[in-house]
């Protein structure tokens, strides 16, 4: 099952470790500075503001500028059509 997480951009929801808000929280600026470093974030934002963070659980994290409940909201659709529960 593939998730959409920006215009033409889509991830395997089995590589998908959590989803969380972009926030101004000093301990998630420090995860996300260590995957720059890393490089291992990935920005998939086209120009506008990061609103969520995708972390995979290979260790990278995806920059998407759409909202954490879009993509829940996406998730549970997809689940839907395919006849799985939630």
């Amino acid at each position: 099952m593939q998730l959409n997480v920006c215009k033409g951009v889509y991830v395997s929801l089995n590589n998908v470790d959590f989803i969380c808000a972009a926030t101004e929280s000093r301990p998630l600026k420090r995860v996300i500075e260590g995957r720059e470093r890393d490089e291992a974030l990935y920005k998939f934002c086209n120009g506008r503001a990061v609103k969520s963070y995708i972390f995979l659980k290979s260790g990278r994290v995806l920059c998407s500028d759409v909202t954490p409940d879009t993509l829940k909201k996406r998730i549970e659709k997809n689940m839907m059509e395919k006849g799985e529960a939630t």
